[in-house]
């Protein structure tokens, strides 16, 4: 996990690649659950880690150079996923809280 990967945005280890990795889908995970309007029940984990990561590697202010807009404060009942997503300057499009707008939906639904 030291050793140095070549990644799109330059040369890193492999640690950081990996984090930068799980970010991506964490943020892109968010992306389409509150674009599709369907929140669903997710694994806390993995954005839980997302976000560790981004407090780290994207400290609060401008992201220059980086494609996340600043960051954001995670609007109240904020979940795990809505955490990282506001961190990196995504606004959540409908309330947010555990049900949405429309509840929770299973992964299956």
């Amino acid at each position: 996990m030291t050793h140095p990967v070549r990644v799109p945005w330059g040369e890193v280890c492999g640690r950081d690649a990996l984090s930068a990795y799980v970010m991506e889908l964490v943020a892109h995970t968010w992306d389409l659950s509150e674009g599709l309007g369907r929140p669903i029940a997710l694994d806390a984990e993995p954005a839980e880690y997302s976000l560790a990561s981004a407090l780290t590697g994207l400290p609060d202010g401008p992201h220059e150079g980086r494609p996340f807009d600043p960051a954001l404060p995670a609007p109240a009942g904020a979940d795990a996923y809505g955490r990282p997503a506001a961190w990196l300057g995504r606004r959540p499009i409908a309330p947010t809280g555990p049900s949405g707008p429309t509840g929770p939906v299973s992964p299956t639904a």
